[in-house]
C-alpha cells in the first residue's frame, strides 16, 4: 500500500467542484447522477496514475479476477463536500458486481471499508507513503512495522483492520506470489544468473499503458531491497 500521489483531474470533476455538496443525501444522490463516461475517464485517467494497482491492496487491476471501483476515501456521506474532490479519489480494486461472487469476511478494500473512518487512526495514501508501517510476511499475512512509535503503530493496525487487508483472497495473493519470486530467485542463483535483471524486470511499466506489468510492487521491493 504505497503512496498516490494524485496530480490529475478531468474536466468533469472541476465542473462539479464549483458547487461543493453539503448533505450526505445530495452527494449519494450526485454521485449516483455522474454520468458513466465521466466515470470511466476518472478511472483510466487515475489507474495510470496509480500504474495500474489498486491503492489500496497493490492488485493489478488489468490481469486481476476482479474488477474495480472509483473510491472515496473519505465517505461522502461523511464528507459531502469532498465527493468531488481529486484528492478525495482513488482507484481500487472491487466492482460492486464482484461482491456476488465472494464471501463477506473476504471484501477489502473501500468495500469492506464502507463509510466507516475515524480520520484521527486512519494512514491515507494520499498522504504518507504507509509501507513505511506495515511488513509483509512469507505467509502473505501484513502486521505493523514493530520498530514504529506506539501511536503509528495503532495507526497501522487500525488501517489494517478497515480495509480488511488480511482477508483470505489478499493474504493468498501475496503468498502466491512471494512464492513465485523466491523460486525464480533460486533457480537463478543456483544457475549462475543474474538476479538483479529479474527483479528489474518485475518493476518494469508498460510505456503504452503506464502500468506496472507485475502486483505488489512493495513486496517486491522491500524483500529484495531493489
Amino acid at each position: 500500500m504505497r503512496k498516490v500521489n494524485r496530480v490529475s483531474t478531468t474536466q468533469a470533476l472541476e465542473n462539479k467542484r464549483l458547487n461543493p455538496l453539503a448533505t450526505a443525501s445530495e452527494a449519494v444522490k450526485a454521485w449516483k447522477r455522474f454520468r458513466s463516461p465521466h466515470k470511466k475517464e476518472i478511472r483510466e485517467s487515475f489507474l495510470r496514475e496509480q500504474e495500474g494497482l489498486c491503492a489500496y491492496t497493490e492488485i493489478l487491476i488489468s490481469s486481476s479476477r476482479y474488477g474495480c471501483h472509483i473510491e472515496h476515501i473519505r465517505p461522502k456521506t461523511g464528507y459531502p463536500e469532498l465527493t468531488f474532490e481529486p484528492d478525495n479519489l482513488i482507484i481500487c480494486s472491487l466492482s460492486d458486481t464482484d461482491l456476488r461472487t465472494i464471501n463477506k469476511e473476504e471484501y477489502f478494500g473501500g468495500h469492506y471499508k464502507r463509510a466507516f473512518l475515524d480520520e484521527e487512526k486512519f494512514l491515507f495514501c494520499t498522504e504518507c507513503n504507509v509501507n513505511e508501517f506495515i511488513v509483509y510476511l512469507s505467509s502473505g499475512e501484513v502486521f505493523p512495522n514493530a520498530s514504529l512509535e506506539a501511536e503509528e503503530i495503532k495507526k497501522a493496525e487500525y488501517t489494517i483492520e478497515l480495509l480488511n487487508l488480511n482477508s483470505p483472497v489478499l493474504v493468498h495473493k501475496r503468498k502466491q506470489w512471494i512464492e513465485y519470486i523466491d523460486g525464480e530467485i533460486e533457480f537463478l542463483e543456483s544457475s549462475g544468473l543474474d538476479v538483479a535483471d529479474f527483479i528489474g524486470g518485475l518493476l518494469e511499466i508498460d510505456q503504452s499503458s503506464g502500468h506496472l506489468q507485475q502486483p505488489f510492487i512493495s513486496i517486491t521491493q522491500s524483500r529484495f531491497e531493489f
